[in-house]
């Protein structure tokens, strides 16, 4: 199952076997996105990269435990979201980059994968200064008014 896992999010597909996954996770973000529309709002997907993505080492120690073969992209989930953003129109924010340059200085997670205490600062301070963005540029589309 943890290969099956793996190979689906961030392996290499050239028999496209998990394109129809893939394009449901689109489907049902669009469905979300016409609902937040529907009620007034929109819809900001945040794309939360897990250790494995961050971290070369833990990479590795998972390959390896899970005796991971083949081809792999981690960078392969946050390019389909990007991709699913631009297609139907929702707003989205990668964290990917920004952790994986932090990591090289800093941990950002407990051994159970998630975040510990700079990893939620990171993502906080991320998270603030996009949605500090998304409210300028609001306010730059209903012309200046705020």
């Amino acid at each position: 199952q943890r290969q099956r896992f793996y190979h689906g999010l961030y392996g290499a597909d050239p028999a496209g076997v998990w394109q129809p996954q893939w394009l449901l996770t689109g489907h049902l973000l669009n469905a979300l996105h016409e609902a937040a529309q529907r009620a007034g709002a929109r819809l900001h997907v945040i794309h939360v990269p897990a250790i494995v993505q961050i971290e070369a080492d833990t990479w590795e120690r998972t390959r390896q435990r899970s005796q991971l073969t083949g081809r792999y992209d981690l960078q392969k989930p946050g390019r389909q979201l990007a991709s699913f953003a631009a297609r139907f129109g929702f707003r989205y924010l990668d964290l990917y980059s920004a952790f994986r340059e932090r990591a090289a200085a800093e941990v950002l997670y407990f051994r159970d994968s998630h975040w510990n205490e700079a990893g939620h600062a990171l993502a906080a301070t991320l998270v603030a200064e996009y949605l500090m963005g998304q409210i300028a540029r609001c306010g730059d589309e209903a012309g200046g008014a705020r």
